[in-house]
């Protein structure tokens, strides 16, 4: 699941920007899922340290983020300090139909929190 999800992602492309990185793990993972939903890659990699790394990508990329993510909500969030959290987010495996809770560490930079690298 977690290497679908990094192809997901490395599948970006630009669309539509988003507006910013959030102001809390919880606030931040929520615009990245509500980007994810709606297919908007750039407001998705704005959520990401590495955000801007990502390549552009194609249709299909997109379609399969927004169905890894269609039905995605947050669970709970964990504070392991003052600069880094996990936000605990269910999935629906789109082959199995399973749900499952994906970890989304997240520190904070500067002022706002950015999905780490290493979440997926």
């Amino acid at each position: 699941m977690k290497i679908f999800l990094l192809a997901v992602l490395l599948c970006g492309a630009t669309l539509v920007p988003a507006t910013f990185a959030g102001p809390t793990p919880r606030a931040t993972v929520q615009i990245f899922l509500n980007a994810a939903k709606s297919g908007n890659v750039s407001g998705v990699k704005q959520q990401m340290h590495s955000g801007a790394q990502l390549g552009n990508g194609d249709a299909e990329g997109i379609l399969a983020m927004q169905i890894m993510f269609s039905d995605a909500r947050i669970k709970s969030v964990e504070y392991v300090s003052r600069t880094r959290a996990i936000v605990y987010v269910s999935v629906q495996d789109p082959l199995s139909r399973e749900r499952q809770n994906v970890p989304f560490s997240v520190s904070k930079s500067g002022s706002n929190w950015l999905i780490d690298d290493n979440s997926f």
